[in-house]
C-alpha cells in the first residue's frame, strides 16, 4: 500500500512521525507493540555549494579549489534540513570550449565528487594543474546534493544552478 495524497500538504523543513496499524479481514487488530512507525523530515529545498578559492580573476597556480556548502533552510515552513551529501566539481576551458576529462580537454567532461564526512567546508585537489595554458580563461563549476531521497529516485535535491568561478591562467 502507499499513501501519497498527504505528501503535497506536508510542510518543507518539518519532521513527521507516522504509524501504521494492521487489522485483518476477521477484524483482528495488531497490538500496540506490533505497530510500525517511522520519523522523517520533509526536505524539498536544494542545497548550495560556494567557492572560497579561487578568489582572483588571474591565477598563477591552482593546486586546489575549495568552498563551503549548506543545505538551505526553507524560505517558509520548518527549519529542518537533511544535510549535504555530495559536492560536485568540474572544469571548463572557455578559450578552447572544452571540458576537463581525466587528463585531456574534450567535448565531454568528468565530474569529480566529494562525499563523506562534513562538507560544510570542502576542498578538491583534483585539478588539471599540468594542463592549464597561459592566457586561457577557465571556469570551475561546483554544485551540491542533499541527503533527501525521493522514493522514486536515488538522488537528493540537487542545486539547480551551479556556482561558477572564472579565472585566467597567467604565469608571466
Amino acid at each position: 500500500w502507499t499513501l501519497s495524497s498527504m505528501w503535497g500538504s506536508m510542510t518543507d523543513g518539518t519532521s513527521y512521525y507516522i504509524t501504521t496499524r494492521v487489522i485483518d479481514q476477521a477484524n483482528n487488530e495488531a497490538g500496540w507493540y506490533n505497530q510500525y512507525s517511522s520519523t522523517f523530515t520533509v526536505d524539498r529545498t536544494s542545497p548550495t555549494a560556494n567557492f572560497t578559492y579561487p578568489t582572483v580573476s588571474y591565477a598563477r597556480s591552482l593546486a586546489a579549489v575549495s568552498g563551503t556548502s549548506q543545505d538551505e533552510v526553507p524560505v517558509s515552513g520548518g527549519s529542518l534540513t537533511s544535510g549535504v551529501k555530495k559536492v560536485y566539481v568540474t572544469y571548463y576551458d572557455v578559450t578552447i570550449s572544452s571540458w576537463w576529462n581525466n587528463g585531456n580537454w574534450t567535448s565531454a567532461g568528468s565530474t569529480y565528487t566529494l562525499e563523506g564526512g562534513s562538507l560544510d567546508v570542502w576542498t578538491s585537489t583534483v585539478v588539471p594543474n599540468s594542463s592549464w595554458v597561459h592566457g586561457n580563461q577557465y571556469r570551475v563549476y561546483a554544485w551540491a546534493e542533499d541527503n533527501a531521497v525521493a522514493s522514486d529516485s536515488n538522488y537528493g535535491n540537487v542545486q539547480e544552478v551551479a556556482n561558477v568561478k572564472t579565472f585566467t591562467y597567467d604565469v608571466l
